[in-house]
């Protein structure tokens, strides 16, 4: 499983790709993928996002309370 730090900087480099036209991503790691096409590579940034914001989702906790009456 791969670390918050190391999602990141796949998310990274993968924006870095879309932004510049380019279909080839070298991740941090030094493995290389080339997309298909600009939706394959959109669709690998949404995951990855959803992944990155599920691991550091926050939860909230609500306490209440009566006096019983």
């Amino acid at each position: 499983m791969a670390t918050q730090e190391e999602l990141i900087a796949r998310r990274d480099a993968l924006q870095v790709a879309i932004d510049s036209g380019i279909r080839e991503v070298t991740n941090p790691d030094g493995k290389s993928i080339v997309y298909r096409s600009q939706r394959d590579m959109l669709d690998a940034l949404a995951r990855l996002n959803e992944r990155i914001g599920s691991s550091s989702r926050v939860s909230k906790i609500v306490i209440s309370s009566t006096k019983g009456l």
